[in-house]
């Protein structure tokens, strides 16, 4: 048998990666990990003879930048700075049940994202509220050196479904 015609089976072309590997949507990858986030924040244990499922039900907000530059540098300074103590204090009295931020390495533009779960809707609004009104008391100007890092933002709003 010769072997001089034939060519070898590569199911993909050897310079890009399989598609499995391409994520091509940051936003979906980011509610992913926040759902990670969620199910490791609120997992915990049933009864051995339970084996019913209870749907619970949270809120989440999922707000992504384009920092360009030093900008997203700058952001993840004041966010680390300014915003990640008061979200603690926020976290610990229980007015939110998480928050984290979704560093980017690879994705599209919006380069600096961050979350913070609640309850419900309307908690969110209380929770959002009183973030706002503390970073604008200790903070006064964070509104503006945001604006000056990053050029572009939007905010997604979803309900969490989990099923514990």
């Amino acid at each position: 048998m010769s072997y001089e015609n034939t060519r070898p089976m590569v199911a993909f072309p050897l310079t890009q990666p399989p598609k499995i590997m391409r994520i091509y949507n940051l936003p979906t990858f980011a509610l992913l990990c926040a759902l990670l986030f969620v199910f490791a924040t609120t997992a915990h244990a049933q009864e051995a003879s339970d084996t019913s499922l209870e749907r619970q039900a949270r809120f989440i907000m999922l707000n992504q930048s384009v920092c360009p530059g030093e900008g997203m540098q700058k952001a993840m300074e004041l966010f680390e700075q300014k915003a990640a103590p008061i979200l603690n204090e926020m976290q610990q009295e229980g007015a939110i049940g998480g928050w984290g931020v979704l560093g980017h390495s690879w994705g599209d533009e919006y380069n600096f994202n961050w979350f913070m779960i609640a309850e419900n809707h309307e908690a969110w609004h209380q929770a959002w509220g009183t973030m706002v009104s503390r970073m604008n008391e200790r903070h006064p100007g964070w509104i503006e050196e945001s604006i000056n890092n990053c050029t572009l933002h939007k905010d997604n709003l979803y309900t969490l479904y989990t099923w514990n």
